[in-house]
């Protein structure tokens, strides 16, 4: 394949940057993160979780859903270790299970508004 390629394509290049992907296995969990955000109303659960702890009464106002659709999106969340919960009595707080989602929320913003600007 390499010798059909044009002039302008560096081979070395190709074989370097193709060397530095992830395993498969790392590329399908990145792209599940990133499907499971892509979802408007599960990426504000997430953002609403990036600012505090939360139980689904408060998700739901906060998010202008019912409980039962944000209960159902927390469950996609949670199966994809995005979130994580913790009982106290009867109710069950949910929050970000890493501080760097939260961080990666912060740069696409960030690029976003950047972008919006330029």
């Amino acid at each position: 394949m390499d010798d059909q390629l044009p002039n302008c394509c560096d081979v070395s290049k190709i074989h370097r940057v193709k060397t530095e992907f992830p395993e498969m296995a790392v590329l399908n969990l990145m792209s599940g993160l990133f499907s499971s955000l892509s979802d408007t109303t599960r990426l504000t659960i997430v953002l609403a979780l990036s600012k505090n702890e939360m139980c689904v009464h408060e998700l739901a106002v906060t998010v202008d859903s019912t409980t039962s659709a944000v209960s159902h999106q927390l469950r996609k969340l949670k199966d994809k270790s995005i979130v994580d919960s913790r009982r106290e009595g009867q109710v069950k707080f949910y929050k970000l299970t890493d501080e760097r989602i939260r961080q990666m929320l912060d740069l696409v913003l960030d690029f976003e508004l950047t972008a919006k600007v330029s």
